[in-house]
């Protein structure tokens, strides 16, 4: 069976070996990763089926890589290097990561909780979850996390950008800390109620510093 045969077999099944691919191109897209940047020791939140971590030990490209998710299906936990838990309460010491990473994980279940929950309590927690980020990274590494959407396109994302945006210019006033946003283009979302919605989409870097930022 040619390839091609085997992927019309099933609705819309697409064989593993091509999302691996798929995944890990996304990731260092959407988070304008580059090789180096995750050639140390590196946390990936809300990794999802692990594919990430997958294409990586492949490839020999990272000294070490932790998937960690919420996950309760059985499969997650058995794969290499897979640990269960939250954004909320990292299971790992201070500082033992050169890079946490995050793609389309907790920016997603953030915007899922502003439906639920007012903006004062929103922007608390995801402060939170980026303060328990940033205390795993080593200094003189980053957190990334994203795609986030811009808001032309759906009002939840508007005030979760608002909100996230708030919650950067509180990072950015720490000692320690700077935090960026970085464009990454206009992209187009799938609606058939209303027709295809364009947005701009970014990603974040916050970096720890080695050094406390010098007041010019």
């Amino acid at each position: 069976m040619n390839q091609m045969e085997a992927s019309t077999k099933g609705p819309n099944i697409i064989p593993e070996r091509q999302e691996i691919e798929k995944t890990f191109q996304e990731y260092m897209v959407n988070l304008g990763l580059k090789i180096e940047d995750i050639s140390g020791k590196v946390l990936d939140i809300g990794a999802g089926e692990a594919f990430f971590a997958k294409y990586i030990e492949e490839h020999n490209l990272s000294k070490q890589i932790v998937s960690l998710d919420e996950s309760t299906e059985g499969n997650f936990i058995h794969k290499k290097g897979a640990v269960r838990g939250s954004a909320e309460l990292l299971p790992f010491k201070d500082g033992e990561f050169d890079i946490v990473i995050s793609h389309a994980s907790v920016p997603r279940a953030l915007y899922l909780e502003l439906t639920r929950e007012n903006g004062e309590e929103l922007k608390s927690k995801l402060f939170a979850v980026l303060k328990e980020m940033l205390r795993v990274v080593r200094p003189g590494g980053q957190v990334r996390f994203g795609p986030i959407a811009e808001g032309k396109s759906y009002k939840i994302f508007y005030d979760f950008k608002k909100i996230l945006d708030e919650v950067l210019d509180e990072l950015n006033k720490s000692d320690d800390v700077t935090a960026t946003t970085v464009q990454l283009g206009e992209v187009e979302y799938i609606n058939e109620v209303t027709g295809n919605l364009k947005d701009n989409e970014s990603y974040m870097i916050i970096s720890k510093l080695e050094k406390p930022k010098v007041e010019e």
